[in-house]
């Protein structure tokens, strides 16, 4: 059995087995996160080199692993709550552009070591034991540029831009006596951003590019007013 179906099958074998118990949803709560990340999503880019435009060859996406602490406070009404989320999250997945300008092979990577999330989590219990989830939030990070050039003169250049961007998930969370387990499938799209280097023979390089990316995550989540 690989990895990735062994994960998926403690994944499988927690959700629906062991005793659950109905647990006091309502105020803070702290937990940590494992998520895999794959550079799957929509993205646009756009690339010149002394403003003539060159095309990319090929795309190497890298999926990633990460985690994350975060921390809200649940609202409960009802079969409804509402949680204001904070959360710091790592991961290691790229997305590595390739392309060809005159006799220059120039591949550009794009990756976020670390990102800040702040989101809205609803959710509606299904039962004493079961809950769906969506959500909603923003995303703070600093991606990393690295632009590397294969000529007579090769040179390998690092930048690095912030960007934000907006997450939507959804999820279902199961609860146990004092804590409970959830997964979460999100989607986030960062705003366009241009960024620029120049290489050793002094030609300006110019990348265009919206990020995106897909997550899935896998939280354990502790209620603090036990």
């Amino acid at each position: 059995m690989n990895k990735k179906k062994y994960s998926l099958f403690l994944v499988f074998a927690v959700f629906f087995s062991f005793p659950s118990y109905s647990i006091d949803q309502s105020g803070p709560y702290a937990g940590v996160a494992l998520n895999a990340i794959y550079y799957k999503g929509y993205s646009t880019s756009n690339h010149s080199c002394n403003g003539a435009g060159f095309s990319i060859d090929r795309t190497n996406e890298k999926e990633g692993y990460g985690g994350g602490v975060y921390g809200g406070w649940t609202f409960k009404e009802g079969f409804w709550t509402l949680s204001p989320e904070l959360g710091f999250y790592a991961d290691n997945g790229y997305q590595k552009k390739y392309g060809k300008w005159g006799v220059s092979d120039l591949s550009i990577e794009y990756n976020r070591p670390f990102n800040v999330s702040a989101s809205l989590v609803a959710g509606y219990a299904l039962n004493e034991t079961y809950d769906i989830q969506g959500l909603m939030g923003i995303n703070f990070t600093r991606f990393k540029l690295v632009g590397k050039e294969k000529d007579s003169t090769p040179f390998t250049k690092n930048k690095g831009f912030y960007n934000m961007g907006v997450a939507l998930g959804v999820g279902v969370e199961k609860k146990f006596k004092n804590w409970a387990i959830g997964c979460m499938l999100q989607q986030t799209v960062y705003l366009i951003k241009r960024s620029s280097f120049i290489d050793n023979d002094g030609d300006l390089w110019t990348s265009k590019y919206r990020p995106s990316l897909t997550k899935f995550s896998l939280r354990f989540k502790i209620p603090l007013s036990l």
